[in-house]
């Protein structure tokens, strides 16, 4: 399955719930993850989509492993 098809599948899902699903865009921060997602009850993460095939880049990585020490919750997905 290619990756835009799980992020808009993901982002139906989302939606159904109530909760919003923010693309994350950069000019001067790369490696963000795709998408903030913001569910009912305080229920927020970020999202890295890939296709089944696909790898974080060593930025994404970095990226993701300081989310995480910072206290965010952090999730890749690859198919739905």
């Amino acid at each position: 399955m290619r990756e835009r098809d799980i992020e808009k599948a993901y982002r139906k899902q989302v939606e159904a719930r109530g909760g919003m699903c923010v693309k994350l865009s950069s000019q001067h921060f790369n490696g963000l993850p795709d998408r903030l997602i913001v569910l009912p009850e305080n229920e927020i993460y970020f999202v890295e989509f890939k296709s089944n095939t696909g790898k974080l880049s060593r930025r994404q990585e970095r990226v993701i492993s300081k989310l995480i020490a910072l206290g965010a919750r952090v999730e890749v997905i690859s198919e739905i």
